[in-house]
């Protein structure tokens, strides 16, 4: 029986040049990508305007997050006439991102943003770490 040397042959062969342009295209626009935000096709960048709140990464399932800080908002004793029943956890701002609005950052922080934040972060790290046991199990 004799070894298949086609996929080594084909990795030693130059591409095209426009399986170049189009992996050139592809790293540019996951740069931004990876940063949580949509490709625009208007505009440098240098009108964008940073959103108020926390930033998810686009990574992170939406449902998953939710999930998470609706439990912790339940677990704190009710505000009266809080309205944060009313307002979605999450919000996608114009650019495509999702965020956490500042006030609902400063309720998961028991009335800090910054330990709001790191609740985030936590939240987010968790998400992921099952994600990857979920991988692991498969």
């Amino acid at each position: 029986m004799l070894p298949n040397f086609t996929g080594m042959m084909r990795s030693l062969l130059p591409a095209s040049p426009v399986a170049k342009a189009l992996d050139q295209s592809h790293r540019q626009a996951r740069r931004w990508l990876d940063t949580g935000g949509a490709v625009s096709t208007t505009g440098r960048g240098s009108d964008r305007q940073e959103p108020e709140g926390f930033v998810v990464p686009h990574d992170i399932d939406r449902v998953a997050l939710t999930a998470a800080i609706n439990a912790k908002l339940r677990g704190q004793i009710a505000q009266p006439c809080s309205t944060a029943a009313a307002v979605e956890v999450i919000q996608r701002t114009d650019g495509g991102r999702l965020v956490v609005p500042a006030d609902i950052a400063r309720r998961l922080g028991g009335g800090d943003e910054k330990q709001g934040r790191r609740f985030l972060e936590q939240a987010i790290s968790d998400i992921r770490g099952r994600r990857v046991l979920q991988r692991v199990k498969c």
